[in-house]
C-alpha cells in the first residue's frame, strides 16, 4: 500500500542502515543533522462523493523519543540497523496486561495505557476546543480546524534488530507505559517512539478520509487500525549521548504529550543535546520521481485506490539502479520534472529488491511546520526524578473514548465571556485573583489582579479526605492534608491562557475547582506539571471565606464574606 515517508530521502525497499547514515542533511527532512531516521506510516487519502481518491500532502509530523531511567531494565539507545512496525491493535496498545487489567479510557487508574489516540480541534480563543478517540484512528464526519494522530511505540525488546514481521522482536510494557515492566520474553528496554500525524484543515464533513491500506476497524463507521515503521538512522553515539547529558524537567508530569522541549535547541530546553538545526531541508519529492524510481503507478489522485494485500502486486517494483543519495535523482520542479535516471548519480547493475511493504509518496511538513524534540516523564502516576522524552518533528496531541459514545473536551471555551460589573471595579470589567503557580516568585508577582476575560493558566484543586484518585496529586500534607490538586486534566491535556469562567468550568469537568489564592502561596498545586510553576494561575475563594475585596472570591465579597455563583453574576 501506499505509505507516507519523513526523514532521508531514501524511501526505497532497498534502503540499509548505511544508505541512512551517508544521507546529505539537504536530502533528509529531519530538522537535525544527526538524526537520520526514517519513519512512514498508511498514506491518508480525501475521497470525493464521485470516489475519486485524493491523497494528503500537507500533513505535519513529529516524533517524540520517552524513556526512563529509574527502572529495569535500563533503556538502552537503538542499536545500528534497528527497526519496527508498531500498530494501534497490537498486544499490549491497548493498555491490557498484568499490571493494567483494564479496558480503553480508564484514566485514574492507567492513565497512560493507550498507546493509540485521536483528536478533532477547532482553535478557540487562543486555545483549541477538542473532540478525542482513544484506542484507534478515528476520521470524524465533521469539518476541524485540524485532526491529530498519535501512536506510542512499544519498548520492551528481544534484542533482535528486526524480525520476519517487523513486530515480534518489540512488546509493549504490561501496564502499556514508558516505565512498565517487560515481560520474560522482551528483558531488555528501549526508548518509546511517539509518533505524532496531523491533517490540517481537516474536511471530514465534506469527504470521507481513508487509509491506504484499507484497514478499517468493521462495525464503527470511520474507524481504522493505524499502523506506523520507524528505521534507526541516528548518529552512532548520539542518542546515548542526549540520555547521559539530558535530565528530565522538574515540572513533567506522566503522559505529557506535546511538552516544552528540553532536549533540543530552544528557549525552555534544559540542555540543547548536542544537535545540529539543519539549515537545508528539501522540498517534498514530485510524485513523478516516485513513479520513476519506485513503481510507476498513480497515487495521488485516482479512482482504484493501490493496494498490496500480503505482498506487492500491481505494478512492479522497479529495481534500485543508484547508490548515493543526491540531489540530480530528484525534479527541481514538480510541473516540468526530469523523466530519466540521472546517469551523474552513482549506481548499480540490476539490483532486485523485495520487501513487505510497497508503492511510496514522500510528505514533509510545510514550512511552517516546527519540529521539536522534548524530555518527559515517564507513565507512571509520579514523575520519577529520571524520566526523560526527546522527539525531532512537529506534533499534535489529547485522547478519549471510541465511538459511538464520543466525549468532547473543550481545551479552550468556544465562547466569548460578557462579563457584568461590580462594586470597585472599573465599569465593564471584573477582576479576579491571579497567583503564581508555584506560590511566589513569577515575574509578575505572587497575586495579582486579573479582567477575568484575560488569559492565564489553569490549576485545580479537590478536597479528599480519604484520598484522591491517582491523577490528584497531594503537595501540601502539612498545610491542609485533605487538599488535592492537578494541572494535568482529562486525557492529559494542560489548559493554558484561559479566561476565568473557563478555568470555573475546567475544573468542574474534572470533580474539581479553582484553587484558593491560599492554597496556591501554600504550594497545594506547586509541581503538578505543565510548566506552570513560574506561571500565573487562577485562583478564587469560596463562599463563607472572609474577604476585603470581590477580587479574592469567586463570586462577590458581601459584609466580609464570600458570597454567590461565579456563573450568577458574571455569565
Amino acid at each position: 500500500h501506499v505509505h507516507t515517508f519523513y526523514g532521508p530521502r531514501f524511501f526505497h525497499p532497498s534502503t540499509s542502515y548505511e544508505d541512512l547514515l551517508s544521507t546529505q542533511s539537504s536530502m533528509n527532512t529531519s530538522p537535525f543533522v544527526e538524526n537520520k531516521s526514517l519513519y512512514w506510516h498508511p498514506a491518508i487519502y480525501r475521497v470525493a462523493p464521485d470516489g475519486t481518491h485524493y491523497r494528503v500532502d500537507d500533513l505535519e509530523f513529529g516524533p517524540y523519543y520517552r524513556w526512563d531511567r529509574s527502572v529495569f531494565p535500563q533503556v538502552e539507545p537503538f542499536p545500528p540497523g534497528f527497526r519496527m512496525i508498531a500498530a494501534s491493535n497490537d498486544p499490549g496498545a491497548c493498555g491490557v496486561g498484568s499490571d493494567c487489567p483494564s479496558a480503553c479510557g480508564v484514566e485514574d487508574d492507567c492513565p497512560n495505557a493507550v498507546a493509540m489516540f485521536t483528536e478533532c480541534c477547532d482553535f478557540r480563543n487562543n486555545g483549541e476546543s477538542c473532540s478525542s478517540w482513544e484506542g484507534q484512528l478515528f476520521f470524524p464526519r465533521q469539518n476541524c480546524d485540524f485532526v491529530g494522530i498519535a501512536l506510542a511505540m512499544p519498548t520492551c525488546w528481544n534484542g533482535e534488530l528486526d524480525s520476519p514481521d517487523h513486530k515480534s522482536h518489540m512488546a509493549y510494557t504490561t501496564n502499556g507505559g514508558v516505565e512498565g515492566s517487560c515481560p520474560s520474553t522482551h528483558p531488555r528496554r528501549l526508548p518509546q517512539v511517539q509518533v505524532f500525524v496531523r491533517i490540517p484543515n481537516y474536511r471530514g464533513a465534506d469527504f470521507n478520509y481513508v487509509l491506504s491500506d484499507g484497514n478499517a476497524i468493521p462495525g464503527i463507521d470511520g474507524a481504522w487500525h493505524f499502523h506506523s515503521d520507524f528505521f534507526n538512522g541516528w548518529d552512532e553515539g548520539k542518542f546515548q549521548e542526549i540520555m547521559d547529558n539530558c535530565a528530565p524537567h522538574p515540572d513533567r508530569e506522566p503522559g505529557d504529550f506535546n511538552p516544552p522541549c528540553d532536549c533540543t535547541p530552544g528557549e525552555e530546553s534544559l540542555y540543547d543535546g548536542g544537535l545540529t538545526p539543519n539549515d537545508s531541508v528539501p522540498p517534498q519529492v514530485c510524485d513523478a520521481d516516485v513513479k520513476r524510481l519506485v513503481v510507476d503507478e498513480e497515487i495521488a489522485v485516482t479512482t482504484d485506490l493501490p493496494l498490496y494485500p500480503g505482498s506487492c502486486q500491481g505494478a512492479p517494483m522497479i529495481p534500485r539502479t543508484w547508490t548515493d543519495l543526491t540531489a540530480d535523482l530528484f525534479s527541481t520542479d514538480c510541473n516540468n520534472p526530469i523523466t530519466t535516471t540521472s546517469t551523474s548519480s552513482t549506481t548499480t547493475s540490476g539490483t532486485t529488491t523485495t520487501s513487505s511493504t510497497s508503492t511510496s509518496t514522500t510528505t514533509q511538513p510545510p514550512p511552517t511546520t516546527t519540529t521539536t524534540t522534548s524530555t518527559t516523564t515517564s507513565t507512571t502516576t509520579q514523575p520519577p526524578p529520571t524520566t526523560t522524552t526527546t522527539s525531532t518533528t512537529s506534533s499534535t496531541t489529547t485522547t478519549t473514548q471510541p465511538p459511538p459514545t464520543t466525549t468532547t473536551t473543550t481545551t479552550t471555551s468556544s465562547t466569548t465571556t460578557t462579563t457584568t460589573t461590580s462594586t470597585g471595579d472599573p465599569p465593564g470589567e471584573v477582576y479576579k485573583a491571579i497567583v503564581c503557580g508555584r506560590g511566589y516568585g513569577c515575574e509578575e508577582g505572587d497575586w495579582e489582579d486579573a479582567p477575568i476575560d484575560s488569559l492565564h493558566e489553569v490549576r485545580c484543586c479537590r478536597d479528599c479526605s480519604d484520598g484522591c484518585p491517582n491523577a490528584w496529586k497531594q503537595k501540601c500534607p502539612y498545610e491542609d492534608p485533605d487538599v488535592y490538586s492537578r494541572s494535568k486534566m482529562r486525557k492529559r491535556v494542560c489548559y493554558e491562557r484561559q479566561t476565568f469562567l473557563d478555568a470555573i468550568d475546567i475544573c468542574a469537568s474534572v470533580g474539581g475547582r479553582l484553587c484558593t489564592p491560599w492554597e496556591v502561596e501554600a504550594g497545594c498545586a506547586a509541581g503538578t506539571g505543565c510548566g506552570y510553576d513560574s506561571e500565573m494561575v487562577w485562583a478564587c475563594h469560596y463562599d463563607g471565606h472572609e474577604c476585603v475585596e470581590d477580587t479574592e472570591c469567586c463570586g462577590l465579597c458581601v459584609n466580609g464574606e464570600c458570597d454567590g455563583e461565579y456563573d450568577e453574576l458574571f455569565a
